[in-house]
């Protein structure tokens, strides 16, 4: 090989490490780019994603059931669902409970503080089983009304044990029932020990 070859491939083998540091100075500087786009798209998504977070949690943490005596129906409506007016002469029973009335959800929901929706139970005897829940679920006491013809249920409290009863009190002279609330059981906690010795 005559030095002017060398000279020549010397030449080119710079020209390809110059284009070869050329070429990944602009890819780490593509990569950058790229980085910093991600980077933006993630800030974004992570905004999304909280604020789907916060109105769950808003969602979930907050409910609210209003009921109402007017003058001729019942009102009962909770937060995100369809309201209840249930005209006073349609309701054929009221029963009160000091305990809620448990079923299976059929399109229903729940949060930390109420449970409302559609729910199944067969012990209530209504079309399809089916009944109404508004309830707060802090509050054992419910108050279930029994209307059109006993078709369908309305299950739901206040906030408060003594708010349920003093609206069921008011509720049961509105519809024309007796307005006496029904004998609180006596629960004997179970202690674990025997009465009999052997």
């Amino acid at each position: 090989m005559t030095e002017a070859e060398k000279q020549v491939q010397n030449a080119e083998a710079t020209e390809q490490k110059d284009e070869k540091t050329s070429f990944s100075w602009d890819n780490q500087m593509n990569d950058l780019k790229e980085l910093n786009w991600k980077w933006k798209l993630d800030k974004g998504t992570i905004f999304v994603i909280a604020a789907v977070v916060f109105a769950l949690t808003f969602y979930f943490l907050i409910g609210d059931i209003s009921s109402e005596l007017r003058d001729d129906a019942l009102v009962v409506q909770a937060q995100f669902k369809d309201e209840k007016v249930i005209p006073y002469e349609s309701i054929n029973n009221l029963e009160y409970r000091y305990s809620h009335v448990y079923g299976e959800k059929i399109g229903a929901f729940e949060s930390n503080t109420t449970r409302c929706g559609t729910f199944e139970n067969h012990d209530l005897g209504t079309f399809n089983n089916w009944y109404t829940n508004y309830v707060y679920t802090a509050t054992l006491e419910t108050i279930l009304v029994f209307y059109d013809n006993g078709r369908n249920c309305l299950v739901f409290n206040l906030p408060t044990a003594e708010e349920t009863q003093a609206f069921y009190l008011e509720l049961a002279e509105k519809a024309g029932f007796p307005a006496v609330l029904p004998e609180k059981p006596v629960i004997i906690p179970d202690t674990g020990w025997s009465d009999t010795f052997d």
